[in-house]
């Protein structure tokens, strides 16, 4: 569901804006989700982190949590308009301000998810997610029928969606929960002690928001947002394949929360790779085929086709070159969320930050000579550098190099620069698309090979994964 609104909200508004107004507010949606980042502050992580693994006491937390994130959104919705006062003029301000607003609402939405997480309803979680979109295209589809689809309207259904959604899903956790109130989870420490455990947090979990956002934002200020509008319509594509490494993550929360010695952690981090090697398999040229049919469907065509030479690469060409993002973001996602499990919380935030320094300085460096293809090497990069810095922390911690850390290296480097050069060729139009799926093909068949025979059959045997 979530998927497929989606896609279907950016079907609606790439048909009927034009690409200046979509990119504005694609744009605006970014800025005000990198400041949302500051309202959630890592606070759900820390949640996550001091639970005592008794379902009655979720309740309890969550709330505080919410109370804490509520303050911080007012906080920081009205600071962030304040200086928009300064960056933004007349409408574009007022627009800013209710992007803003909904992007607040949804922030607080984010522990009682963690909530119901906890709770083990996950599918209730992935409802909460799916009805927010549902509502955002549902609310599209009637202001185009109203054909009153401006960009104001747009932020207005943001914000009814964040609405309707937290209160259902605030419902929702209340049901599930088993709150005692005799034995309520006590949490002794003040709100800015929180605040101050919570910030190694706060800086890590911003890589994944702010993946994909840094590109845009370098491409609005160098470029146009003609340019962005190009670059999204592929991103959109490939974000929803990072919908998988999230869940992975999410999914395997509860497991390092329940026993967090680093040999436990360690266990659950390797029977998770026969899953994850295995989607990385089916879903490389699943995703392209469904690119390939699929683009020229939903986007308009002015949105895929490229007149300026390699630099402008888009469409079909790049989202196959900007799909190592997604294999280094799947190899590192159980990985990294180990990370945060650590004693010293702040080897997990050190390499975050090195992947953000390394996304946005490749991609300012390279955005006026490379223009897309420079931000899209810097995504690729930052990816990388967390799937390296965050299997060199594990094994130092477990005292031995990981099992499978070499040959995933060697075979997301390979797959790395074959499908970035497939992207280029596609591109130039230099090489047919078929013929390229016979060297694809083979890397992905050598990979099936190598990792079925090293962990697939030991770990699927053992049950674990």
């Amino acid at each position: 569901m979530v998927i497929i609104s989606g896609i279907g909200t950016q079907y609606i508004l790439t048909h009927n804006l034009d690409k200046i107004d979509y990119g504005l507010i694609i744009v605006l949606i970014d800025i005000a989700l990198t400041i949302a980042i500051l309202i959630d502050f890592g606070v759900p992580t820390w949640a996550a982190r001091i639970w005592d693994g008794k379902n009655k006491n979720i309740f309890p937390l969550v709330m505080r949590v919410v109370k804490l994130e509520f303050k911080l959104a007012i906080i920081f919705t009205t600071v962030s308009i304040l200086i928009g006062k300064i960056i933004f003029e007349g409408y574009d301000l007022k627009l800013f301000a209710i992007v803003m607003t909904a992007i607040g609402i949804m922030s607080i939405n984010e522990p009682l998810r963690l909530g119901l997480r906890l709770l083990g309803k996950v599918q209730i979680e992935s409802f909460s997610r799916g009805l927010e979109r549902l509502i955002v295209l549902t609310s599209y589809l009637l202001l185009v029928h109203l054909d009153r689809l401006s960009l104001e309207n747009i932020g207005y259904a943001l914000i009814i969606s964040s609405i309707i959604t937290t209160f259902i899903t605030f419902i929702s956790l209340l049901k599930y929960s088993i709150n005692d109130t005799n034995h309520s989870f006590k949490i002794e420490i003040n709100e800015f002690q929180i605040i101050k455990e919570s910030l190694p947090f706060c800086i890590g979990i911003s890589v994944y928001p702010l993946l994909g956002r840094i590109d845009k934002l370098i491409l609005a200020l160098n470029q146009n947002f003609d340019i962005v509008a190009n670059y999204n319509v592929a991103w959109i594509i490939l974000v929803t394949g990072f919908i998988v490494p999230a869940m992975l993550r999410k999914s395997i929360v509860p497991m390092f929360a329940e026993d967090n010695r680093i040999n436990k952690i360690n266990e659950n981090v390797l029977s998770s790779k026969a899953l994850i090697n295995s989607l990385i398999v089916i879903g490389i040229p699943i995703s392209i085929i469904i690119s390939y049919f699929f683009m020229n469907i939903i986007f308009p065509s002015e949105y895929l086709q490229n007149e300026n030479g390699i630099r402008y690469i888009s469409g079909l060409g790049l989202f196959i070159f900007l799909l190592p993002t997604w294999i280094w973001g799947m190899m590192s996602s159980t990985t990294l969320e180990a990370v945060k499990f650590f004693n010293n919380s702040w080897i997990f935030s050190g390499i975050v930050i090195i992947s953000i320094i390394i996304n946005l300085s490749v991609g300012l460096i390279f955005v006026n000579n490379f223009v897309i293809i420079g931000v899209s090497l810097g995504s690729i990069l930052s990816q990388f550098s967390i799937f390296l810095l965050a299997n060199i922390a594990l094994n130092r911690q477990i005292g031995k190099t990981g099992e499978f850390f070499l040959i995933e290296l060697i075979i997301g480097i390979i797959l790395t620069l074959t499908l970035t050069l497939t992207g280029i060729y596609i591109t130039t139009d230099t090489i047919s698309f078929y013929y390229l799926i016979i060297p694809t093909g083979t890397i992905i068949i050598c990979y099936l090979v190598i990792i079925t025979k090293m962990d697939l059959i030991k770990y699927l045997s053992s049950g674990r994964s």
